[in-house]
Protein backbone atom coordinates (compact mmCIF):
# COMPACT_ATOMS: atom_id res chain seq x y z
CA UNK A 1 0.00 0.00 0.00
CA UNK A 2 2.76 2.63 1.26
CA UNK A 3 4.99 1.22 -2.52
CA UNK A 4 1.28 2.36 -4.25
CA UNK A 5 0.86 5.61 -3.06
CA UNK A 6 4.31 6.79 -3.42
CA UNK A 7 4.55 5.50 -6.70
CA UNK A 8 0.96 7.48 -7.27
CA UNK A 9 2.89 10.38 -5.94
CA UNK A 10 5.18 10.82 -8.28
CA UNK A 11 4.44 12.53 -11.76
CA UNK A 12 6.06 11.00 -14.89
CA UNK A 13 7.89 8.04 -15.79
CA UNK A 14 11.46 9.87 -15.94
CA UNK A 15 11.04 10.45 -11.96
CA UNK A 16 9.93 7.14 -11.08
CA UNK A 17 12.95 5.45 -13.01
CA UNK A 18 15.23 7.79 -10.57
CA UNK A 19 13.12 6.67 -7.56
CA UNK A 20 13.49 3.50 -7.71
CA UNK A 21 17.22 3.21 -7.75
CA UNK A 22 17.14 3.14 -3.48
CA UNK A 23 14.64 0.05 -3.77
CA UNK A 24 17.88 -1.76 -5.98
CA UNK A 25 19.65 -0.92 -3.51
CA UNK A 26 17.75 -2.51 -1.16
CA UNK A 27 17.11 -5.31 -3.15
CA UNK A 28 20.57 -6.29 -4.03
CA UNK A 29 21.02 -6.40 0.03
CA UNK A 30 18.19 -8.96 0.57
CA UNK A 31 19.71 -11.13 -2.55
CA UNK A 32 23.35 -11.26 -1.50
CA UNK A 33 22.81 -12.04 2.27
CA UNK A 34 19.93 -14.35 1.00
CA UNK A 35 22.26 -16.38 -0.87
CA UNK A 36 25.14 -16.21 1.77
CA UNK A 37 22.65 -17.78 4.44
CA UNK A 38 20.63 -20.04 2.22
CA UNK A 39 21.29 -22.91 3.77
CA UNK A 40 20.25 -21.63 7.89
CA UNK A 41 17.37 -19.28 7.17
CA UNK A 42 13.81 -19.83 6.20
CA UNK A 43 11.39 -18.30 3.60
CA UNK A 44 10.03 -16.12 6.61
CA UNK A 45 13.18 -15.19 7.59
CA UNK A 46 13.66 -13.58 4.03
CA UNK A 47 10.14 -12.35 3.23
CA UNK A 48 9.35 -10.72 6.73
CA UNK A 49 12.25 -8.65 6.87
CA UNK A 50 12.37 -8.09 3.21
CA UNK A 51 8.77 -6.31 3.23
CA UNK A 52 9.50 -4.52 5.94
CA UNK A 53 12.52 -2.57 5.15
CA UNK A 54 10.41 -2.51 1.34
CA UNK A 55 7.73 -0.31 3.19
CA UNK A 56 9.48 1.89 5.27
CA UNK A 57 12.31 2.95 2.39
CA UNK A 58 8.95 3.25 0.10
CA UNK A 59 7.51 5.34 3.23
CA UNK A 60 10.78 7.72 3.69
CA UNK A 61 10.77 7.89 -0.89
CA UNK A 62 6.96 9.02 -0.59
CA UNK A 63 7.67 11.74 2.38
CA UNK A 64 10.97 12.99 0.87
CA UNK A 65 8.97 13.42 -2.45
CA UNK A 66 7.01 16.37 -0.79
CA UNK A 67 10.24 18.17 0.95
CA UNK A 68 13.11 17.87 -2.17
CA UNK A 69 12.19 19.78 -5.10
CA UNK A 70 15.38 17.86 -7.38
CA UNK A 71 14.05 14.18 -6.91
CA UNK A 72 17.52 13.09 -9.11
CA UNK A 73 19.68 14.42 -5.96
CA UNK A 74 17.84 12.84 -3.14
CA UNK A 75 17.64 9.23 -4.65
CA UNK A 76 21.46 9.53 -5.38
CA UNK A 77 21.76 10.68 -2.01
CA UNK A 78 19.99 8.52 -0.60
CA UNK A 79 20.92 5.41 -2.38
CA UNK A 80 24.20 6.21 -1.37
CA UNK A 81 22.96 6.36 2.27
CA UNK A 82 20.93 3.41 2.09
CA UNK A 83 24.03 1.27 0.51
CA UNK A 84 26.51 2.79 3.71
CA UNK A 85 23.86 1.93 6.58
CA UNK A 86 22.76 -1.58 5.13
CA UNK A 87 26.11 -2.47 4.65
CA UNK A 88 27.71 -0.83 7.37
CA UNK A 89 28.65 -3.46 10.13
CA UNK A 90 30.53 -5.24 6.85
CA UNK A 91 32.20 -2.05 5.54
CA UNK A 92 33.67 -0.92 8.72
CA UNK A 93 35.01 -4.91 8.86
CA UNK A 94 36.37 -5.01 5.58
CA UNK A 95 38.00 -1.41 6.07
CA UNK A 96 39.49 -2.50 9.33
CA UNK A 97 38.04 0.14 11.52
CA UNK A 98 37.52 -0.94 14.93
CA UNK A 99 34.53 0.93 16.36
CA UNK A 100 34.99 -1.23 19.74
CA UNK A 101 31.62 -2.07 20.00
CA UNK A 102 30.74 1.37 21.06
CA UNK A 103 27.07 2.42 19.77
CA UNK A 104 28.46 6.30 20.27
CA UNK A 105 31.52 5.85 18.01
CA UNK A 106 29.28 3.49 15.49
CA UNK A 107 26.86 6.13 15.29
CA UNK A 108 29.57 8.68 14.95
CA UNK A 109 31.14 7.02 12.04
CA UNK A 110 27.90 6.48 10.41
CA UNK A 111 26.64 10.45 11.04
CA UNK A 112 29.80 11.14 9.52
CA UNK A 113 29.43 9.01 6.53
CA UNK A 114 26.14 10.62 5.66
CA UNK A 115 26.94 14.26 6.15
CA UNK A 116 29.87 13.64 3.90
CA UNK A 117 27.86 12.24 1.22
CA UNK A 118 25.16 14.42 1.34
CA UNK A 119 27.65 17.46 0.98
CA UNK A 120 29.19 15.57 -2.13
CA UNK A 121 25.84 15.06 -3.63
CA UNK A 122 24.20 18.44 -3.30
CA UNK A 123 27.55 20.20 -4.98
CA UNK A 124 26.93 17.48 -7.89
CA UNK A 125 26.05 19.64 -11.14
CA UNK A 126 22.99 17.62 -12.94
CA UNK A 127 25.52 15.24 -15.04
CA UNK A 128 27.26 14.19 -11.80
CA UNK A 129 24.27 13.34 -10.06
CA UNK A 130 23.15 11.13 -13.19
CA UNK A 131 26.22 9.32 -13.38
CA UNK A 132 26.10 8.27 -9.16
CA UNK A 133 22.17 6.97 -10.08
CA UNK A 134 23.64 5.42 -12.89
CA UNK A 135 26.49 3.82 -10.65
CA UNK A 136 23.99 2.68 -8.37
CA UNK A 137 21.81 0.65 -10.65
CA UNK A 138 24.64 -0.51 -13.12
CA UNK A 139 26.31 -1.96 -10.10
CA UNK A 140 23.56 -2.99 -7.75
CA UNK A 141 22.14 -5.36 -10.64
CA UNK A 142 25.58 -6.49 -11.91
CA UNK A 143 25.91 -7.47 -8.17
CA UNK A 144 22.56 -9.59 -7.66
CA UNK A 145 23.00 -11.06 -11.06
CA UNK A 146 26.89 -12.33 -9.98
CA UNK A 147 25.17 -13.62 -6.77
CA UNK A 148 22.41 -15.65 -8.08
CA UNK A 149 24.83 -16.75 -10.99
CA UNK A 150 27.67 -18.04 -8.32
CA UNK A 151 24.97 -19.68 -6.39
CA UNK A 152 23.72 -21.69 -8.68
CA UNK A 153 27.40 -22.37 -10.48
CA UNK A 154 29.02 -23.19 -7.18
CA UNK A 155 28.32 -25.18 -4.48
CA UNK A 156 28.92 -23.09 -0.59
CA UNK A 157 31.90 -25.26 1.56
CA UNK A 158 29.17 -25.96 4.48
CA UNK A 159 26.44 -28.01 2.20
CA UNK A 160 28.65 -31.04 2.72
CA UNK A 161 28.82 -30.54 6.50
CA UNK A 162 24.99 -30.18 7.22
CA UNK A 163 23.60 -33.40 8.62
CA UNK A 164 22.05 -36.13 6.60
CA UNK A 165 20.42 -39.27 7.75
CA UNK A 166 22.72 -41.24 9.97
CA UNK A 167 22.71 -44.93 9.25
CA UNK A 168 23.51 -45.47 13.05
CA UNK A 169 20.23 -44.86 14.35
CA UNK A 170 18.84 -48.35 12.92
CA UNK A 171 21.37 -50.17 14.64
CA UNK A 172 21.01 -49.22 17.67
CA UNK A 173 17.94 -50.79 20.21
CA UNK A 174 17.69 -50.00 23.65
CA UNK A 175 17.20 -52.99 25.95
CA UNK A 176 16.38 -50.51 28.74
CA UNK A 177 14.58 -47.04 28.63
CA UNK A 178 15.07 -45.07 31.92
CA UNK A 179 14.26 -41.31 31.89
CA UNK A 180 17.60 -39.76 31.44
CA UNK A 181 18.43 -36.02 32.46
CA UNK A 182 21.06 -34.05 30.82
CA UNK A 183 21.79 -31.34 32.94
CA UNK A 184 24.17 -28.90 31.59
CA UNK A 185 25.64 -25.89 33.15
CA UNK A 186 27.03 -23.51 30.99
CA UNK A 187 30.85 -22.48 31.07
CA UNK A 188 32.07 -25.01 34.44
CA UNK A 189 35.27 -25.56 34.39
CA UNK A 190 36.68 -28.92 35.74
CA UNK A 191 37.54 -29.54 39.39
CA UNK A 192 41.37 -29.44 37.98
CA UNK A 193 40.91 -26.64 36.41
CA UNK A 194 39.52 -24.69 39.67
CA UNK A 195 41.65 -26.09 41.55
CA UNK A 196 44.79 -25.24 39.42
CA UNK A 197 44.09 -22.08 38.49
CA UNK A 198 41.33 -20.50 40.39
CA UNK A 199 42.21 -22.39 43.63
CA UNK A 200 38.91 -23.22 44.00
CA UNK A 201 38.11 -26.16 46.30
CA UNK A 202 35.23 -28.16 44.39
CA UNK A 203 35.49 -31.29 46.35
CA UNK A 204 31.83 -30.81 48.50
CA UNK A 205 30.07 -31.35 45.63
CA UNK A 206 31.88 -33.92 44.23
CA UNK A 207 31.71 -35.58 47.38
CA UNK A 208 28.26 -34.52 47.08
CA UNK A 209 27.44 -35.88 43.66
CA UNK A 210 29.74 -39.55 44.31
CA UNK A 211 27.64 -40.50 47.92
CA UNK A 212 24.81 -40.36 45.71
CA UNK A 213 26.47 -42.86 43.60
CA UNK A 214 27.64 -40.83 40.76
CA UNK A 215 30.82 -41.04 38.55
CA UNK A 216 32.35 -37.43 38.89
CA UNK A 217 35.55 -37.19 36.73
CA UNK A 218 37.96 -34.34 37.93
CA UNK A 219 39.86 -33.98 34.73
CA UNK A 220 37.52 -34.03 31.76
CA UNK A 221 37.94 -31.92 28.87
CA UNK A 222 35.42 -30.05 26.10
CA UNK A 223 36.85 -30.74 22.59
CA UNK A 224 35.41 -27.12 22.17
CA UNK A 225 35.42 -23.56 23.47
CA UNK A 226 32.38 -22.30 22.17
CA UNK A 227 28.64 -23.29 23.27
CA UNK A 228 27.65 -24.35 20.00
CA UNK A 229 30.58 -26.42 18.76
CA UNK A 230 30.90 -28.44 22.03
CA UNK A 231 27.11 -29.33 22.09
CA UNK A 232 27.16 -30.28 18.02
CA UNK A 233 29.74 -32.58 18.51
CA UNK A 234 28.69 -34.15 22.33
CA UNK A 235 25.16 -34.74 20.65
CA UNK A 236 26.43 -35.41 16.97
CA UNK A 237 28.99 -37.83 18.50
CA UNK A 238 31.60 -36.14 16.12
CA UNK A 239 34.57 -33.89 15.87
CA UNK A 240 33.68 -31.24 13.41
CA UNK A 241 36.05 -30.89 10.74
CA UNK A 242 34.45 -27.99 9.27
CA UNK A 243 35.36 -26.26 12.55
CA UNK A 244 38.96 -26.18 11.06
CA UNK A 245 37.99 -26.51 7.47
CA UNK A 246 39.40 -22.71 5.77
CA UNK A 247 37.28 -22.88 2.77
CA UNK A 248 33.94 -22.25 5.44
CA UNK A 249 33.85 -18.19 6.55
CA UNK A 250 34.61 -18.54 10.16
CA UNK A 251 30.66 -16.56 10.96
CA UNK A 252 28.82 -19.63 9.05
CA UNK A 253 30.99 -22.51 11.55
CA UNK A 254 28.64 -21.83 14.74
CA UNK A 255 25.40 -21.52 12.01
CA UNK A 256 26.32 -25.36 10.92
CA UNK A 257 26.51 -26.46 14.32
CA UNK A 258 23.56 -25.00 15.48
CA UNK A 259 22.09 -26.48 12.33
CA UNK A 260 22.94 -29.75 12.96
CA UNK A 261 21.93 -29.65 16.29
CA UNK A 262 18.59 -29.03 15.62
CA UNK A 263 18.46 -32.61 14.13
CA UNK A 264 21.50 -34.58 15.77
CA UNK A 265 21.84 -38.33 16.50
CA UNK A 266 21.34 -38.16 20.39
CA UNK A 267 17.89 -36.62 20.24
CA UNK A 268 17.16 -38.60 17.39
CA UNK A 269 18.21 -41.98 18.45
CA UNK A 270 16.64 -41.24 21.74
CA UNK A 271 13.34 -40.93 19.91
CA UNK A 272 13.93 -43.84 17.64
CA UNK A 273 13.84 -45.91 20.68
CA UNK A 274 10.41 -44.34 22.07
CA UNK A 275 11.77 -41.52 24.11
CA UNK A 276 9.87 -37.99 24.74
CA UNK A 277 11.93 -35.24 24.13
CA UNK A 278 11.67 -32.46 26.36
CA UNK A 279 13.84 -29.28 25.83
CA UNK A 280 14.55 -26.51 27.88
CA UNK A 281 18.06 -25.67 26.40
CA UNK A 282 18.82 -22.55 24.38
CA UNK A 283 18.60 -24.62 20.79
CA UNK A 284 16.38 -26.20 18.30
CA UNK A 285 15.93 -29.92 19.03
CA UNK A 286 14.64 -32.71 17.58
CA UNK A 287 12.07 -30.15 16.04
CA UNK A 288 11.42 -28.63 19.23
CA UNK A 289 12.22 -24.53 19.09
CA UNK A 290 14.08 -23.41 22.20
CA UNK A 291 11.63 -21.43 25.17
CA UNK A 292 14.58 -19.46 26.29
CA UNK A 293 14.17 -16.06 25.80
CA UNK A 294 18.27 -15.78 25.61
CA UNK A 295 18.62 -18.57 22.86
CA UNK A 296 21.00 -19.53 20.69
CA UNK A 297 18.82 -19.20 17.46
CA UNK A 298 20.59 -15.48 18.00
CA UNK A 299 22.93 -16.33 15.55
CA UNK A 300 20.06 -17.15 12.72
CA UNK A 301 17.94 -14.06 14.18
CA UNK A 302 17.80 -11.20 12.14
CA UNK A 303 21.13 -12.86 10.34
CA UNK A 304 19.78 -10.20 7.00
CA UNK A 305 20.32 -7.45 8.66
CA UNK A 306 23.19 -8.00 11.45
CA UNK A 307 25.64 -5.58 9.49
CA UNK A 308 22.88 -2.90 9.17
CA UNK A 309 24.00 0.01 11.25
CA UNK A 310 21.19 0.51 13.56
CA UNK A 311 21.59 -3.53 14.41
CA UNK A 312 25.32 -2.75 15.57
CA UNK A 313 24.52 -0.02 17.56
CA UNK A 314 21.74 -1.70 19.32
CA UNK A 315 23.78 -4.86 19.92
CA UNK A 316 26.57 -2.60 21.72
CA UNK A 317 24.58 -0.99 23.65
CA UNK A 318 24.31 -3.18 27.16
CA UNK A 319 27.99 -3.82 27.07
CA UNK A 320 29.27 -0.71 26.28
CA UNK A 321 27.38 0.63 29.60
CA UNK A 322 28.89 -1.63 31.82
CA UNK A 323 32.52 -1.63 30.48
CA UNK A 324 32.08 2.13 30.31
CA UNK A 325 31.33 1.76 34.53
CA UNK A 326 28.23 3.62 33.98
CA UNK A 327 26.53 1.20 36.25
CA UNK A 328 23.36 1.30 34.24
CA UNK A 329 20.97 -2.00 33.70
CA UNK A 330 19.53 -1.58 30.70
CA UNK A 331 16.88 -3.86 31.59
CA UNK A 332 14.45 -2.25 29.89
CA UNK A 333 15.67 -3.15 27.22
CA UNK A 334 13.70 -5.73 25.52
CA UNK A 335 16.67 -7.97 23.97
CA UNK A 336 19.30 -6.77 27.22
CA UNK A 337 21.48 -9.74 27.75
CA UNK A 338 20.96 -9.88 31.72
CA UNK A 339 17.52 -9.24 31.92
CA UNK A 340 17.08 -12.61 29.37
CA UNK A 341 19.56 -14.40 31.27
CA UNK A 342 17.75 -13.49 34.62
CA UNK A 343 14.30 -14.78 33.26
CA UNK A 344 15.56 -18.32 31.95
CA UNK A 345 17.77 -18.70 34.77
CA UNK A 346 14.27 -18.60 37.26
CA UNK A 347 12.32 -20.31 34.50
CA UNK A 348 14.68 -23.10 34.49
CA UNK A 349 14.86 -23.50 38.27
CA UNK A 350 10.69 -23.80 38.17
CA UNK A 351 10.64 -26.25 35.36
CA UNK A 352 13.60 -28.20 37.12
CA UNK A 353 11.17 -28.26 40.23
CA UNK A 354 8.27 -29.09 38.52
CA UNK A 355 9.91 -32.21 36.53
CA UNK A 356 12.12 -33.31 39.21
CA UNK A 357 8.74 -34.04 41.58
CA UNK A 358 6.84 -35.90 38.50
CA UNK A 359 7.14 -39.61 39.15
CA UNK A 360 8.42 -40.95 35.62
CA UNK A 361 5.86 -41.52 33.27
CA UNK A 362 5.03 -44.91 30.88
CA UNK A 363 6.88 -42.99 28.17
CA UNK A 364 10.42 -42.90 28.89
CA UNK A 365 11.59 -38.55 28.76
CA UNK A 366 15.03 -37.40 28.07
CA UNK A 367 14.67 -33.83 29.75
CA UNK A 368 17.54 -31.21 28.89
CA UNK A 369 17.92 -28.54 30.71
CA UNK A 370 20.97 -25.73 29.89
CA UNK A 371 21.90 -23.20 32.64
CA UNK A 372 23.81 -20.31 32.00
CA UNK A 373 25.43 -20.98 34.96
CA UNK A 374 28.12 -20.29 36.10
CA UNK A 375 28.55 -18.45 32.91
CA UNK A 376 28.55 -14.40 32.88
CA UNK A 377 26.36 -12.18 33.44
CA UNK A 378 27.17 -13.61 36.84
CA UNK A 379 23.73 -12.82 38.35
CA UNK A 380 24.23 -13.83 41.84
CA UNK A 381 25.81 -14.17 44.42
CA UNK A 382 27.19 -17.24 46.85
CA UNK A 383 23.63 -17.14 48.93
CA UNK A 384 21.43 -16.09 45.89
CA UNK A 385 21.31 -12.52 46.08
CA UNK A 386 20.86 -10.75 42.73
CA UNK A 387 24.80 -8.73 42.42
CA UNK A 388 24.58 -5.47 40.97
CA UNK A 389 24.50 -5.38 36.86
CA UNK A 390 28.57 -3.99 37.40
CA UNK A 391 29.32 -7.09 38.54
CA UNK A 392 27.54 -9.85 36.54
CA UNK A 393 29.91 -8.85 34.36
CA UNK A 394 33.58 -9.54 34.24
CA UNK A 395 34.18 -6.02 32.96
CA UNK A 396 35.22 -4.66 37.01
CA UNK A 397 39.00 -5.92 36.79
CA UNK A 398 40.58 -9.45 36.78
CA UNK A 399 40.55 -10.26 41.04
CA UNK A 400 36.70 -8.71 41.47
CA UNK A 401 35.51 -10.68 38.56
CA UNK A 402 37.29 -13.97 39.84
CA UNK A 403 35.92 -13.98 43.02
CA UNK A 404 32.31 -13.19 42.02
CA UNK A 405 33.08 -16.20 39.46
CA UNK A 406 33.97 -18.22 42.56
CA UNK A 407 30.93 -16.95 44.26
CA UNK A 408 28.29 -17.70 41.40
CA UNK A 409 30.22 -21.26 41.25
CA UNK A 410 29.22 -21.82 45.16
CA UNK A 411 25.66 -20.65 44.14
CA UNK A 412 25.60 -23.04 40.92
CA UNK A 413 26.28 -25.53 43.14
CA UNK A 414 23.60 -25.34 45.24
CA UNK A 415 20.94 -25.36 42.40
CA UNK A 416 22.92 -28.63 41.41
CA UNK A 417 22.99 -30.46 44.46
CA UNK A 418 18.86 -29.54 45.03
CA UNK A 419 17.68 -30.55 41.59
CA UNK A 420 19.94 -33.74 41.50
CA UNK A 421 18.47 -34.99 45.02
CA UNK A 422 14.66 -34.73 43.89
CA UNK A 423 15.48 -36.16 40.83
CA UNK A 424 17.20 -39.15 42.61
CA UNK A 425 13.75 -39.08 45.05
CA UNK A 426 11.24 -38.76 42.29
CA UNK A 427 12.75 -41.65 40.33
CA UNK A 428 13.70 -43.70 43.16
CA UNK A 429 17.38 -43.82 41.77
CA UNK A 430 16.08 -45.37 38.99
CA UNK A 431 16.90 -42.78 36.00
CA UNK A 432 19.53 -41.99 34.14
CA UNK A 433 21.53 -38.48 34.99
CA UNK A 434 24.30 -36.72 33.09
CA UNK A 435 25.41 -33.33 34.65
CA UNK A 436 28.39 -31.54 32.38
CA UNK A 437 29.88 -28.56 31.51
CA UNK A 438 29.91 -27.61 28.15
CA UNK A 439 33.68 -25.71 28.19
CA UNK A 440 35.78 -24.48 30.87
CA UNK A 441 36.36 -20.89 32.21
CA UNK A 442 36.69 -18.23 29.04
CA UNK A 443 37.18 -15.02 30.47
CA UNK A 444 40.96 -13.31 30.68
CA UNK A 445 41.94 -15.74 28.37
CA UNK A 446 45.55 -14.18 28.23
CA UNK A 447 46.00 -15.30 31.82
CA UNK A 448 44.90 -19.14 31.33
CA UNK A 449 45.86 -22.01 29.10
CA UNK A 450 44.12 -23.47 26.66
CA UNK A 451 42.93 -26.36 29.13
CA UNK A 452 41.48 -23.91 31.36
CA UNK A 453 39.01 -23.03 28.25
CA UNK A 454 38.13 -26.80 27.58
CA UNK A 455 38.51 -28.48 31.22
CA UNK A 456 35.03 -29.44 32.22
CA UNK A 457 32.73 -30.43 34.66
CA UNK A 458 30.85 -34.00 33.80
CA UNK A 459 29.53 -36.70 36.20
CA UNK A 460 27.07 -39.54 35.69
CA UNK A 461 24.63 -41.65 37.32
CA UNK A 462 24.30 -44.68 36.37
CA UNK A 463 21.64 -47.06 38.32
CA UNK A 464 23.20 -49.94 39.60
CA UNK A 465 26.71 -48.20 39.21
CA UNK A 466 28.22 -49.51 36.49
CA UNK A 467 30.64 -47.24 35.43
CA UNK A 468 33.00 -49.86 33.45
CA UNK A 469 35.12 -47.35 30.68
CA UNK A 470 34.52 -44.18 32.66
CA UNK A 471 37.84 -42.66 33.57
CA UNK A 472 39.04 -39.45 35.10
CA UNK A 473 39.43 -37.96 31.67
CA UNK A 474 36.19 -38.93 30.33
CA UNK A 475 34.97 -36.23 27.75
CA UNK A 476 31.75 -34.96 27.41
CA UNK A 477 30.95 -37.07 24.08
CA UNK A 478 32.42 -39.96 25.28
CA UNK A 479 30.18 -40.33 28.55
CA UNK A 480 27.71 -40.25 25.97
CA UNK A 481 28.31 -42.43 24.43
CA UNK A 482 28.85 -45.02 27.44
CA UNK A 483 25.35 -44.14 28.23
CA UNK A 484 24.25 -45.42 24.78
CA UNK A 485 26.66 -48.48 25.06
CA UNK A 486 25.30 -49.52 27.82
CA UNK A 487 21.41 -48.33 27.37
CA UNK A 488 21.86 -51.11 24.17
CA UNK A 489 23.61 -53.84 25.92
CA UNK A 490 22.12 -57.24 26.41
CA UNK A 491 20.36 -57.95 29.73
Amino acid sequence: MVASCFILHVNNLKERYHIFIPLLVLSYFFVHYGLEFFYFITARDFIVPFLLYLAGTCLVIYIASFFFRNIKKFAAAFSSILFVGLFFGSLMDTAGIAYNGSPVKSLAIFVATFAILISIIYWLKPGAVKSVLLFWMVYSMMLMAYDVAKFFISVPPEKKYLTREDVRLYDTKFTQRPDIWFLLFDMYPSDTSLRNYLFFDNSKLSNHLRSHGFFVTGNASSLYRETFFSLASTLGQQRLVYVNDPEVPAFKKPLISLSNIGHSFIPKLLKNNGYEINNYSPFTLAGQPSPLSFNLDYHRDHLLTRSVVFSVVYDALEPDFVKAGRGLDVSWLKDSWSSQVLHDTRYLLQKSDELSSTQPGETPAFNYLHFMLPHPPMLFDSTGKLNDVRNMYSYTGYENSIQNFKNYIVYTNTVIKKIVDKILLATKGKAIIILQGDHGYREYQEKFPANMQLGTQNAVYLPGAHYSGFSDTTSPLQAFRLVIQKLSAPN
